[in-house]
């Protein structure tokens, strides 16, 4: 199957279980960020978040959590679930539709 923004929101989104604890962290700055700025999760979006109070504490400083978010959420999902398909396809199910395969 091709990895594109579908089928990486599907593996994230079934298949949190195989994230790394880092993936975990990163995922939840993420969300974080979108909170408390509306949607957005680019890297100006996450220094805003900084300064927001209730979801600053659910924010990262960690290197290897930025370094994975920096790109924002939708690059989190190819990225992480591009990882999870290499190192673990084995666990990973699609439950497509038997009519039309999708």
């Amino acid at each position: 199957m091709e990895l594109n923004p579908q089928v990486a929101y599907y593996v994230v989104h079934f298949h949190a279980d195989l994230m790394t604890d880092v993936e975990r962290k990163a995922q939840r700055h993420l969300f974080a960020t979108m909170k408390a700025t509306m949607g957005r999760s680019d890297e100006t979006a996450q220094r805003e978040a900084q300064n927001h109070k209730i979801h600053s504490r659910m924010l990262s400083a960690e290197p290897n959590v930025l370094s994975l978010a920096k790109d924002g959420y939708q690059q989190f999902q190819l990225t992480t679930a591009a990882r999870i398909l290499r190192d673990s396809a084995d666990k990973v199910f699609f439950n497509c539709c038997p009519a039309c395969g999708n």
